[in-house]
């Protein structure tokens, strides 16, 4: 096996980090220094007899800033997001109650778990099938498990987002309590909690901007876990709930709820109920992120004309996660930073965060540019970007003058359920005092959340053909991964676990052997038998196939 350890004390001095498509290569390699590869693999191999290992379950590597970032451009994350969507891309069910049903019942029917295994037309369609289960409940697991509150819940918004086909919504610029969408485009607010202090809230002002402004409701899923054991080991369920705020239904639900806190922020202006002031008015709409992003380039690219440079430059100023450049980090929205000011000479700030930058985009894409001008032209832009939102915010300001004293919460639900034009419901939000005052929060309880079909009754608070809040309820834990793995391993599909078993261990025992500093041998040998077990397993499995 020279050739091997050839080949591994190559890739060890480039350097290089070890990947499935460097470790597929170095397969091939090996493969191709080794005719018969597939005769090291004995007919009688006790491990083709042997318990799979919860390893032998493939699935992405789930990391903070990885996967999670579904917008990003960057092409590791997008290549992460494709990983996962091929395998929950399966899983049948129209929504997520219908995803959760399904998932659900392979850990509650026995008999449906097996069914699976034989799901489709074809042997890649029920291993397809299969696959798509386990990665499910074994990527769940990691998520919910392996990390701190915050970083759970981000990542718990990527793998919801992948599993509806739709998208993660970045923090940076956000104009939307909404966390993700579904294919759909309906926009989701998810909460992840600890069942014990189980609650839903956030924004009042956000919530109402949405409701209001946007799409006219926002629906809430809300998980709550209850988990037992330490570190790796924990292990428990997962109840899903969810449920729909309305233009309908949100002033009932906060006027009935625990705190109190939320009827004052409901509360209308007297002028308002006795109709002194008219709801006719025009809403004010607040340009997005997106908007005033793409209106600064046009600016930019509108002023600098057709140089060949400018696809870099953009690159380089990242308007959407650079947050440096901008007051207050928040993109888009502010000027840029202090520093960027211009001095009392009317010259731009040699400390700058972007007379900075673009002082050292010039010298490295080595330019006959001058850096103040340059300064000009993309400061003017971003001043003409952010133009119309201010002039928005000014419009929303407008609203809240003259408006007077503010009635009692119980005499402003009255009389906004006495409004039936649903346009006149929004306006009347706009100028609910939780509304015209910034920084309001409001909050639903535990049992708030498990009996919010009382608080919004007599509206609906389902979605459609959902017949209670909870959708789903899912257990965790690598020893139910392990049992569902056990359960759904037959003769037809064993090889292909076998293989991403070993690919497991090639990758383990590849990177203690290069971290080791290839002083040991055991660990190469291991890689060895493993990459063998690969190959002739592979080759085994699409001979099968060309075959049938």
């Amino acid at each position: 096996m020279s050739d091997l350890h050839k080949i591994l004390k190559e890739e060890y001095e480039k350097k290089l980090a070890i990947t499935p498509n460097l470790l597929m290569e170095m397969i091939e390699e090996i493969m191709d220094s080794i005719p018969q590869i597939s005769s090291l693999i004995e007919e009688d191999d006790p491990l083709s007899h042997s318990p799979l290992s919860y390893e032998a379950i493939p699935a992405p590597n789930v990391s903070e800033l990885g996967w999670a970032s579904l917008r990003s451009n960057d092409k590791g994350a997008a290549a992460q997001r494709e990983e996962l969507e091929q395998y929950l891309r399966v899983i049948p069910g129209a929504d997520l109650r219908g995803k959760l049903k399904n998932v659900q019942r392979t850990l509650d029917d026995p008999e449906y778990a097996m069914s699976l295994v034989s799901f489709g037309d074809d042997r890649g369609a029920r291993i397809a099938s299969t696959l798509a289960y386990l990665v499910f409940f074994k990527t769940l697991t990691t998520v919910i498990t392996n990390f701190n509150a915050a970083s759970a819940g981000f990542n718990f918004e990527a793998f919801l987002a992948v599993l509806l086909g739709g998208a993660q919504i970045p923090a940076a610029g956000a104009t939307t309590i909404a966390d993700l969408t579904d294919a759909a485009g309906t926009p989701i607010s998810l909460k992840l909690y600890q069942e014990k202090t189980l609650k839903a809230g956030g924004s009042y002002n956000a919530l109402i901007a949405d409701i209001a402004k946007g799409a006219g409701m926002m629906r809430y899923v809300v998980a709550a876990k209850t988990l037992e054991g330490a570190d790796l080991s924990r292990e428990g369920t997962v109840d899903v709930y969810s449920y729909d705020f309305t233009v309908d239904n949100i002033v009932e639900i906060l006027y009935k709820s625990a705190s109190s806190e939320n009827s004052e922020l409901i509360r209308l202006p007297q002028s308002i109920i006795s109709r002194k002031r008219s709801l006719d008015f025009k809403i004010p709409k607040l340009p997005t992120f997106s908007d005033i992003e793409e209106r600064f380039y046009d600016e930019l690219k509108s002023a600098l004309g057709d140089v060949d440079w400018y696809d870099n430059l953009i690159a380089d100023i990242d308007y959407e996660n650079n947050r440096e450049l901008f007051k207050g980090r928040k993109p888009g929205y502010e000027s840029f930073t202090a520093g960027s000011w211009y001095t009392r000479k009317g010259v731009p700030s040699r400390s700058a965060p972007l007379f900075v930058l673009l002082n050292n985009f010039i010298q490295e894409q080595d330019l006959d540019v001058d850096v103040d001008e340059l300064f000009n032209i993309i400061y003017r832009a971003q001043e003409a970007a952010r133009e119309e939102y201010w002039k928005a915010i000014e419009a929303a300001n407008r609203l809240g003058q003259g408006l007077g004293t503010y009635a009692r919460a119980g005499a402003s639900r009255d009389f906004y359920n006495s409004l039936h034009d649903e346009n006149q419901k929004k306006r009347a939000l706009l100028l609910s005092l939780g509304a015209i005052r910034h920084g309001n929060q409001y909050e639903l309880r535990r049992r708030d959340i498990y009996d919010i079909e009382r608080l919004a009754a007599p509206y609906t608070v389902l979605a459609e053909g959902q017949k209670q809040p909870k959708i789903g309820e899912l257990r965790i834990g690598r020893e139910q991964v392990q049992e569902l793995l056990t359960r759904m391993v037959n003769d037809i599909n064993r090889e292909v676990f076998e293989i991403f078993e070993q690919m497991a261990v090639l990758q383990r025992d590849l990177q203690g052997y290069f971290a080791g500093g290839l002083e040991d041998p055991k660990k190469a040998d291991s890689a060895i038998r493993a990459s063998a077990e690969i190959g002739g397993k592979t080759e085994k499995v699409k001979s099968d196939v060309t075959n049938k």
